[in-house]
């Protein structure tokens, strides 16, 4: 047996219907789940997004998980790709996703850097 696919991945939030905003408005991502977690304490919630067509899941995370209010507006880890990285960061900020690293030549090929609204850092790249 083998590893197959990402299921999902975590990213912390300070508010999740900030999160919820931003990854569906500004990203263009699908909400997959809005609910209760389903755990003992019934204020907990369970906000899945993703990206049309595609498996893997963004779990926007506050108040459980190894949540904290130091894990929120660092760098998540997640690297995004794009066919045209020009097309793609022009449309984002359009729609008023905020970058820290316009697209760039790096070895690997071109990059931008943008965050979400609590300040957590991702990538894209060609």
């Amino acid at each position: 047996m083998a590893l197959t696919s990402i299921k999902s991945i975590s990213v912390y939030v300070s508010d999740e219907d900030k999160a919820l905003d931003f990854y569906t408005k500004k990203l263009g991502f699908e909400l997959r789940r809005d609910g209760p977690l389903g755990m003992d304490d019934p204020t907990l919630r369970w906000v899945e997004v993703g990206m049309p067509g595609y498996d893997t899941a963004i779990i926007l995370v506050r108040g459980y998980a190894g949540w904290s209010e130091d894990s929120v507006g660092k760098f998540a880890g997640i690297v995004f790709g794009t066919d045209d990285i020009h097309k793609t960061y022009e449309e984002l900020r359009s729609r008023g996703v905020e970058f820290s690293q316009a697209p760039s030549e790096q070895p690997w090929g071109t990059q931008a850097q943008f965050e979400d609204q609590d300040g957590n850092g991702f990538v894209i790249v060609q």
